[in-house]
């Protein structure tokens, strides 16, 4: 059974902490936007500059294209190929040609930087 004489005293009421949640989250948000778009223009240079294939006509290195978008609740990178072969140079021969996965593995340590920092605010 409750203590009837125990009393619940707000020191910041629910309603002020759950805006300054709501800022807080909006601050972090917009920093990860901000930190993974440059890290995705860093993403699609490094997919550029190292991919596994010899240029033949200079059109799959030019479409390697990485930005990032908000998501819903939250942010995501994409790294996709602009030709319409791209998914081969991914899967074909095991993945030999494939730069993609290479590429976003390398800038994992980043990303969580990233959000680490974005979410210190």
């Amino acid at each position: 059974m409750a203590n009837p004489s125990a009393t619940l005293r707000w020191i910041v009421s629910p309603v002020e902490t759950a805006m300054s949640c709501d800022v807080y989250m909006d601050r972090v948000d917009t920093r990860l936007f901000e930190e993974l778009s440059v890290i995705a223009k860093e993403i699609e240079e490094t997919a550029k500059a190292y991919h596994p294939w010899s240029n033949v006509t200079g059109a799959a290195e030019a479409g390697l294209n990485c930005h990032a978008e908000r998501s819903g609740t939250g942010v995501k990178v994409i790294l996709a190929h602009g030709v319409d072969y791209g998914i081969w140079l991914e899967v074909k021969f095991g993945g030999k040609w494939g730069v993609i996965e290479p590429a976003m593995t390398l800038s994992y340590p980043d990303i969580m930087a990233a959000m680490m920092r974005a979410l210190e605010g």
